[in-house]
């Protein structure tokens, strides 16, 4: 099933502007519009409609001279955030597996299919029901996405150079042939 699209693609860049302190209201006026527009390879009239689609969706404030993210825009910018961070998977294995774990309650529900999810996107394999693996070192990205999701309590990362059956996960992340068993 596809997800629902929440915000299209320019109204995410105006957030993130948005949040970023790189907006003021006075510029819906000014003829610096323009000036936006051509930014976002739009007319002002455009960029204009998405801002003001963004705040009847309830995620900016319009007041004066400013425009501010209300508390939903800012959970909004942070999963766009978390949704933008990828974990670079170009060197070779050294040889330590990387171990989330999570229990995250049911009251952030939504927080957990996202985390799980993002594992899942990233190329975690599920090892046990919230215990996950990747070969690749990621305990920034891991670190930043449970704290924007206010779930770091509930996520444990670590390190082993073992797990239990090795082999098998070495040929579902393709590295069997740098396998070297230990000699008893």
């Amino acid at each position: 099933m596809a997800k629902k699209k929440i915000i299209g693609s320019r109204e995410k860049i105006i957030l993130k502007a948005i949040g970023k302190g790189l907006f003021l209201a006075s510029i819906l006026v000014a003829p610096n519009l323009a000036k936006l527009g051509k930014l976002f390879d739009q007319n002002k009239y455009y960029v204009e409609k998405r801002i003001h689609n963004l705040e009847n969706k309830g995620y900016i404030f319009l007041s004066g001279d400013y425009i501010k993210l209300t508390l939903r825009g800012k959970k909004l910018l942070s999963i766009i955030e978390c949704e933008e961070i990828e974990i670079d998977k170009s060197k070779k294995w050294n040889g330590i597996w990387q171990i989330v774990a999570y229990d995250v309650p049911n009251d952030k529900n939504q927080e957990r299919n996202f985390f799980r999810d993002k594992l899942k996107g990233w190329g975690f394999y599920k090892i046990q029901k919230s215990i996950w693996i990747l070969p690749y070192p990621c305990q920034e990205e891991i670190a930043i996405v449970a704290q924007s999701l206010s779930i770091n309590p509930h996520v444990l990362y670590f390190t082993s150079r073992h797990i239990p059956n090795e082999l098998l996960y070495l040929k579902k992340f393709g590295l069997a042939e740098d396998f070297i068993p230990d000699k008893p």
